[in-house]
């Protein structure tokens, strides 16, 4: 659990999702090049490890499930890396539990309006 699935950008931000197909779900509906990691659950080895070995990274973006273990876990995380200098926030989806369930969600309305 040291290393996850995960996008290098050029950035000094750094997107922290729960699961590799939120991840590309975001990529999807943002269609946006930055640093990106995907913990493969709920643990924090993948991203010590992208932060140890991008040390650019000043800024950490958490994007994780809106479900109760997931909420729990971004705000054990935005304490644990603020208190080590980072600048912490937090981006959710608009509906849905997580980002796939979004893109779902919003294909489908963009579909039903076509």
């Amino acid at each position: 659990k040291a290393f996850g699935f995960a996008h290098r950008g050029t950035d000094k931000q750094l997107l922290v999702f729960e699961a590799p197909i939120d991840l590309m779900s975001y990529y999807t509906l943002h269609r946006s090049c930055c640093n990106a990691v995907a913990l493969c659950g709920l643990y924090d080895g993948a991203l010590r490890t992208y932060l140890r070995n991008n040390p650019q990274i000043k800024r950490i973006v958490l994007c994780l499930d809106m479900d109760t273990p997931g909420q729990e876990t971004a705000e054990q995380l935005r304490k644990k890396y603020a208190e080590m200098g980072y600048e912490i926030s937090q981006e959710k989806p608009h509906i849905g539990k997580d980002w796939n369930e979004y893109l779902q969600k919003e294909k489908h309305w963009k579909g039903a309006m076509n």
